[in-house]
């Protein structure tokens, strides 16, 4: 999931009537990826499933290792910002990224490979739900997204919502497209 975890921080930035930087939000929401491709970089983490076996994430994507990750973001934001809220707001987008994983992601445990397993690790049994899932986190936040700009006296075209839809799901689709045409 690519374009639900960015989707996510369109909440955020509506509900905090955009006096919060868009960019920082957007990479809270993709924090957790970020540490992926570092890990993954440096020979610590693996992307690539194994056969049977998904990636191993087990410091970038695992349960105690995001609620870490969450906690010292949002410190950090409230120690630079002062704004209790916007912090709140980072850290949270870090824990949505890992629940929305736990539904169309890859399985997750709990914390490194021998511990409790979690999510529905539907990129590797069921490809299509997985995107029809982020599909759905989409909808849903742009839907919120207009109506809350709306709500605020702020023009938000609907062919908006609808450009973006497709700019959020391609990235997701490009990569499991192939995989669910068989």
């Amino acid at each position: 999931m690519i374009g639900g975890h960015y989707a996510t921080a369109l909440v955020p930035y509506t509900r905090l009537e955009r006096k919060a930087p868009l960019w920082l939000l957007l990479s809270a929401a993709m924090l957790v990826d970020f540490v992926l491709i570092s890990l993954v970089a440096n020979g610590v983490e693996t992307m690539v499933p194994d056969g049977e076996t998904p990636p191993d994430m087990r410091y970038s994507h695992d349960l105690l290792p995001v609620l870490g990750l969450a906690t010292v973001a949002s410190l950090a934001i409230w120690a630079v910002t002062r704004r209790r809220v916007l912090a709140l707001w980072v850290g949270a987008l870090i824990l949505l990224h890992e629940l929305a994983d736990v539904f169309s992601g890859y399985q997750h445990n709990v914390n490194g490979p021998d511990s409790h397993a979690f999510g529905l690790n539907n990129y590797m049994t069921n490809p299509a739900q997985a995107l029809g899932i982020e599909a759905l986190l989409i909808v849903v936040c742009l839907a919120y997204y207009q109506w809350h700009e709306r709500r605020a006296g702020r023009s938000f075209e609907t062919w908006k919502s609808v450009a973006l839809f497709f700019v959020l799901t391609a990235p997701t689709t490009l990569a499991f497209g192939p995989q669910i045409a068989g």
